[in-house]
């Protein structure tokens, strides 16, 4: 059977589905997708740096802040965590255009560390490409548990600034960032990889109509619905990078 044949056949299972729009999460396991790496924090303590490198993005102090500090802030998550000397004002900047980040988030209330008359929190996540900005869209997130932070977005971007709008000095603590990078093929489903032939749509076929997360490829992850459809099939005909 040919592509095109194959593409028919996913449309009338699709109809006329639209591509997923830009998507918030408070669930990592809800982000998490075939397409997600996991960048861990520091292994040793830091205190006092205004800007701190990674091998795949720079997180910064904003105006307000007076120094990043990683430590082991709370038991809630794994490994160290950041802190912020002021308002939690902070700016990612990425070696690479991306289609989501997520962060792992705790907001102390009743827990150690809260370090300050404790301010129920709001935040604001904006995402940039260069200096234009995409999207913007406020969050809360209950206290004293694990939360997360994510977002995705058709448009790839480049620099996310998480804006600390009603809160304190009290703290929160920011834990692993999850980032989708913008070459993931979501097509390229067998090997070989970096070819998509008609293997990949067998194997697309299958995982949808079992219900296996290899089929997942479009938000909300964790369902797989006719958003996954219109993903793979957008991909196929366009082909991978």
């Amino acid at each position: 059977m040919s592509k095109a044949m194959y593409a028919v056949a996913l449309l009338a299972i699709s109809a006329s589905t639209a591509l997923a729009q830009m998507g918030l999460f408070d669930s990592r396991n809800a982000f998490l997708g075939p397409s997600t790496a996991a960048t861990i924090w520091p292994t040793a303590s830091a205190t006092g740096a205004t800007s701190i490198a990674f091998e795949r993005f720079t997180v910064t102090g904003l105006a307000g802040t007076n120094g990043l500090v990683f430590d082991e802030w709370t038991p809630r998550l794994t490994g160290l965590e950041l802190a912020v000397s002021g308002p939690e004002n902070l700016r990612f900047d990425f070696a690479e255009p991306l289609t989501g980040f997520g962060i792992e988030f705790v907001e102390p209330e009743l827990d150690d560390n809260v370090n300050a008359p404790f301010v129920d929190s709001t935040f604001r996540v904006d995402l940039y490409d260069g200096e234009t900005l995409l999207d913007s869209a406020e969050i809360t997130r209950p206290n004293d548990e694990a939360a997360f932070i994510g977002v995705t977005c058709p448009a790839p971007f480049d620099r996310v600034e998480i804006i600390e709008t009603v809160g304190g000095t009290e703290n929160e603590f920011f834990g692993r960032v999850y980032l989708i990078p913008v070459e993931f093929c979501a097509a390229d489903l067998t090997a070989p990889f970096g070819v998509l032939d008609l293997d990949d749509v067998d194997a697309f076929i299958a995982a949808f109509l079992s219900g296996d997360l290899a089929a997942d490829l479009a938000p909300p992850f964790g369902v797989i619905d006719l958003s996954c459809v219109n993903r793979f099939i957008t991909t196929y005909l366009s082909g991978c990078p």
